[in-house]
């Protein structure tokens, strides 16, 4: 799990019955154990820093974040005004760049991207 003191990580759950994420983030402070749901402001932090780190495009960024924020894919092409294929394939180009194979992996890297150091 490797929590470093203060430090942030997001555990992401998928329903076995449907294609629901539920996010929760973990943070040790001080020796505690703090759990808390779904945070706005890290969550779009987090997302900006992904972007940059493994070099996604606006329009797979607007798909991330309907994805992270819950939606399942056919609903997120809906949003976006696309066809569930063109959903899919950006999906799978997000798969790609951030070398995973699911949705609940693809959240989980890139809801634990830290900023580059300058």
């Amino acid at each position: 799990f490797g929590i470093n003191n203060s430090q942030r990580q997001p555990l992401v759950f998928e329903e076995p019955t449907s294609t629901t994420l539920h996010l929760i983030w973990v943070t040790l402070m001080d020796g505690l154990v703090l759990v808390s749901f779904d945070n706005e402001a890290t969550r779009v932090e987090r997302l900006a820093a992904a972007q940059s780190i493994y070099g996604l495009s606006g329009t797979q960024m607007r798909l991330a974040a309907l994805i992270v924020d819950g939606n399942d894919l056919p609903a997120a092409a809906e949003v976006l005004g696309v066809s569930i294929n063109t959903a899919r394939t950006q999906l799978a180009r997000m798969f790609d760049k951030v070398r995973v194979n699911s949705q609940t992996a693809l959240v989980t890297k890139l809801l634990s991207a830290n900023a580059p150091v300058a």
